[in-house]
């Protein structure tokens, strides 16, 4: 493999594409992006990777035994605070559905059943179905290299009303057995079984036998199905992490189940490659190899002595949890009750962004950030959301990547009010900076949510709840009145 290969993030393990040749897609891709502002961009933020890979090896030599002790004590320390918490019977499943966006243009178009296709254009491919991805074709790869590696691929643009339709009766369909899931976007869901299999099956000490709770997510997926026309594939486990990874493992239109007890949640998670795990993006990926040669969740636990020397206690603590499959969405820390009473919201912030082909003139951006405004505002009706902060994201031609954010004194929900806020964070953009004058991705978010975490904690910090088996743990999260950075935000949909 080319020593270059580590620029592209292409060949990952994404599901359809296990028989890929590896070096052949690179090679193309290489070939293709020479001399490119992709290529200059991704050379320019390896050798950032490089400095970083060097400033912490020379940290792991100056491990002595006085700090290996004394790390060594932390990870116990934290492994006990870790296992105090623990929480196993916990029904979480992720629904995520095949290949969506692909999968819906080959439902209304028979035409391209068992052909290769993608929707997107020779900028950028939003999804690709399962015979493209044979052939190394996936998304966020631009269509004009997909189409070397397979010449006959069909492009289809984009129909996102259409998307957004059948999104709608899966959440539909899912509302049956979790009337608070979370949509994480157009095409997954998380979804918590305890309610149905407690109203349905009784109350469990121990919680519920796998057959029974691999029944009812089976009956599920034929329900969406039926509904769409459309299949999905499902992960089962003790907690959303886990259930995140294992609804990858028998796509397409199938269903994996990890146990509900600590044994089967670990085992599970330390067989997995790194980049299984979310919040391990390919630069991680490589600082853990280059660095401590960590490839497996297993290879973490095994250096976590290492982990928790070379990085942030942030950083260190979230990777040595992850080694013992203790890892979830919901933040460790205060306890919240899981109760419609409470009328919590649980995610983060919800957002939609979209790569085309350059945009330079502020009219032009305006027109795309206003067409964003409105299916943000779709998105938020249809989850009955309303938050206070607003983030743009900008992507340049030159892939530098901008966010500007406002967080509002009052509650907004509609497509009118994000316009209002949003807009002047583009203007001052275009304004100040001339990398944004030249736009390739635009994406907009919204979070601070009205009945979030952080109104809740407040009153439970004054009751003073204690652990109990019924509740789940979180944090809560502070945000600014406004802010710039040039990391980038999160995407609404990547289909699988």
């Amino acid at each position: 493999m080319m020593d270059d290969a580590h620029l592209y993030n292409f060949t990952g393990d994404k599901a359809g594409m296990n028989a890929v040749n590896r070096d052949e897609v690179n090679k193309v891709i290489n070939d293709m992006s020479k001399g490119s502002a992709f290529h200059a961009h991704a050379t320019a933020m390896s050798a950032k990777s490089d400095e970083r890979i060097d400033v912490l090896k020379r940290k792991l030599s100056a491990l002595d035994d006085i700090h290996r002790r004394k790390n060594e004590n932390r990870a116990k320390s934290l492994g006990l605070d870790i296992e105090r918490i623990r929480y196993c019977s916990r029904p979480c499943v992720v629904i995520d559905m095949d290949c969506f966006y692909a999968a819906v243009e080959m439902r209304d178009f028979p035409e391209l059943l068992n052909k290769p296709m993608a929707v997107g254009g020779m900028s950028m491919i939003s999804t690709a179905n399962y015979v493209a991805r044979s052939f190394g074709v996936r998304s966020a790869m631009p269509g004009f290299i997909a189409k070397e590696l397979c010449p006959q691929l069909i492009l289809v643009p984009g129909r996102y009303e259409a998307y957004s339709q059948a999104s709608k009766l899966v959440l539909e369909v899912i509302h049956h057995y979790d009337e608070h899931c979370r949509m994480m976007s157009l095409d997954e869901a998380k979804i918590d079984l305890t309610k149905y299999l407690t109203a349905t099956f009784g109350a469990q000490d121990e919680g519920w036998p796998m057959d029974t709770v691999s029944a009812v997510v089976k009956e599920m997926r034929d329900r969406v199905y039926q509904a769409t026309r459309l299949t999905c594939s499902a992960g089962i486990g003790p907690s959303f992490m886990i259930a995140k990874v294992a609804s990858d493992l028998n796509k397409p239109n199938g269903q994996f189940e990890v146990g509900f007890s600590r044994e089967e949640a670990i085992n599970f998670v330390r067989q997995q490659p790194l980049r299984k795990i979310g919040g391990i993006g390919k630069v991680m990926e490589r600082v853990l190899r280059e660095v401590i040669g960590a490839g497996t969740v297993q290879d973490l636990f095994d250096k976590r002595v290492e982990v928790l020397h070379l990085f942030t206690p942030c950083m260190g603590e979230f990777l040595f949890k992850v080694s013992l499959a203790c890892l979830s969405d919901e933040k460790q820390g205060l306890l919240i009750w899981a109760d419609k009473e409470t009328k919590t919201v649980k995610r983060k912030g919800i957002g939609v962004e979209r790569t085309f082909s350059a945009l330079k003139s502020l009219g032009e951006q305006r027109a795309k950030l206003s067409e964003l405004c409105h299916k943000l505002a779709q998105q938020v009706e249809t989850e009955n959301l309303s938050g206070r902060n607003v983030t743009i994201k900008l992507k340049s031609t030159g892939f530098d990547v901008k966010t500007r954010s406002f967080t509002s004194s009052r509650y907004l929900s509609t497509a009118e009010e994000f316009e209002r806020v949003a807009m002047p964070l583009l203007d001052k953009a275009f304004r100040e900076d001339c990398e944004s004058r030249c736009v390739r991705l635009m994406g907009v978010r919204l979070s601070s949510f009205r009945g979030g975490d952080d109104d809740l904690i407040k009153g439970q910090s004054l009751l003073g709840f204690q652990s109990h088996p019924h509740y789940f743990h979180s944090s809560p999260s502070s945000s600014s009145s406004s802010s710039s950075s040039s990391s980038s935000s999160s995407s609404s949909s990547s289909s699988s």
